[in-house]
């Protein structure tokens, strides 16, 4: 779900004239949406003034699915970088520190299901869909 608002301000008279950009904003959601597999990531966020796009971090999960354990590989490593992993309500289930550029996690406490893994520090996030399945 993504709500798009767009507004020409240099043409006030024309109720039409945020079409365009409304257009583009929208294809570019369109086209973020068609080349993520994940429900989650990065995102835009659009204001009146300019459009910022928030870095993510670079990472992978294996094994997707998980048994027991995740590991967590990053490619850069920077001091403070946390992961929480949530369920579908939003509900943060595990979280710790990421100290190494490989961390193992136990999902064993977790039931079967579709997870939301997210790493973070100061000035990046990112998030990629998993499953525990045993």
């Amino acid at each position: 779900l993504a709500f798009i608002y767009a507004n020409d301000y240099s043409v006030p008279s024309s109720p039409l004239a945020g079409l365009s950009i409304l257009q583009q904003r929208a294809n570019s959601v369109r086209q973020y949406f068609n080349s993520n597999s994940t429900p989650c990531g990065a995102f835009t966020l659009y204001n009146a003034l300019n459009e910022i796009q928030q870095e993510q971090l670079s990472f992978n999960v294996y094994p997707n699915p998980a048994n027991n354990v995740l590991t967590i590989s990053l490619e850069k490593l920077k001091e403070g970088t946390t992961y929480s992993i949530y369920d579908v309500l939003g509900n943060a289930l595990i979280s710790g520190d990421i100290n190494h550029t490989r961390t193992i996690v136990d999902v064993s406490g977790i039931a079967t299901g579709i997870y939301v893994l997210e790493i973070a520090n100061e000035t990046q996030r990112s998030s990629k869909r998993i499953v525990v399945k045993r």
